[in-house]
């Protein structure tokens, strides 16, 4: 049983220089080759050699609007993030796997008001109720970024120590940092289980939507009746990238959760935004806290 160590480290905000990006960087191409597996060929056949075998879990195709069930390895860096209750443990948020290590979320679902710290990281699955490679993980240290406050809506990321090292499969394989800014496309894919309309529940099955990025004129827009309290200086376009389309965005339970493109490297995606925050309705626009901006802060802490 573990025990777990609440801690909040941090860390003084100074930038690095652009060569410690390379260590994630390096990490990535090597990420890639998990997708290749060595199959022996059966025994009728001993004059055949070994055959690599390509287990990539989706492939590149034009981003086509709309939400659906995301498949079997197709997103192998989701986490769900848990915490404890009286009733067993409660899933609440998302976050996406970034080394052996290390989770990737919102600063907001490092605590719940109703259950306290999140505690355990659940790795390897789609369907919630799927036990085949499922791990299960505990958290020990919650980092949240040192400019966030919990009455803003900026600086919304964190960081989650695992107390092991997580084994890397098909199923389970870490998701690239975006670094540029600049380099976003015109669409990218947003992944939870968070909930899928106006119902209580939210949904067992990791849900995928694609989704539209917009200028931050058009998202100040859409936000100006949100509280100044917490929006006090608009949308920040170097620290958030607001991303929806009519009927189509993340809802409550996705929190945490990745908004993603695809990599050059093979079988790989970038994380260029984490879910933030969004009206009390869903299905219009969402925040999502912009990843490229904060590499330096990630990188001094899971790659030291």
């Amino acid at each position: 049983m573990y025990q777990f160590i609440i801690e909040i480290l941090v860390v003084p905000e100074k930038r690095q220089s652009s060569s410690m990006c390379t260590i994630q960087k390096t990490e990535c191409k090597e990420f890639s080759k998990l997708i290749t597996v060595v199959q022996k060929p059966a025994i009728l056949f001993i004059d055949k050699e070994d055959e690599e075998v390509d287990t990539c879990g989706f492939k590149v195709i034009p981003l086509i609007v709309g939400g659906e069930e995301a498949s079997r390895r197709e997103f192998p860096h989701m986490v769900h993030v848990g915490y404890d209750s009286p009733k067993g443990i409660k899933w609440s948020c998302g976050g996406s796997l970034i080394s052996k290590r290390y989770v990737l979320t919102a600063a907001h679902c490092l605590y719940s008001t109703d259950y306290g710290n999140a505690t355990h990281a659940r790795m390897g699955i789609t369907d919630v109720n799927d036990t085949n490679h499922r791990l299960d993980v505990a958290i020990i240290e919650r980092i949240r970024y040192p400019s966030y406050d919990h009455v803003s809506y900026y600086h919304d990321i964190a960081l989650m120590k695992l107390a092991e090292d997580v084994h890397f499969d098909q199923y389970i394989r870490p998701i690239c940092l975006n670094f540029d800014k600049n380099a976003i496309n015109q669409m990218a894919i947003a992944t939870g289980w968070g909930k899928t309309g106006t119902q209580k529940s939210k949904s067992d099955k990791l849900l995928k939507v694609t989704l539209q990025l917009n200028d931050t004129a058009t998202c100040n827009d859409f936000f100006s009746s949100v509280s100044r309290l917490k929006l006090k200086n608009g949308i920040d376009e170097n620290t958030q990238v607001c991303a929806g389309f009519p009927g189509k965005d993340t809802c409550g339970g996705d929190s945490g959760g990745p908004l993603q493109i695809y990599s050059k490297l093979r079988c790989m995606y970038e994380i260029i935004g984490i879910t933030s925050f969004g009206k009390r309705a869903c299905g219009f626009e969402g925040v999502y806290t912009r990843v490229s901006h904060y590499v330096d802060w990630i990188e001094r802490i899971v790659w030291k």
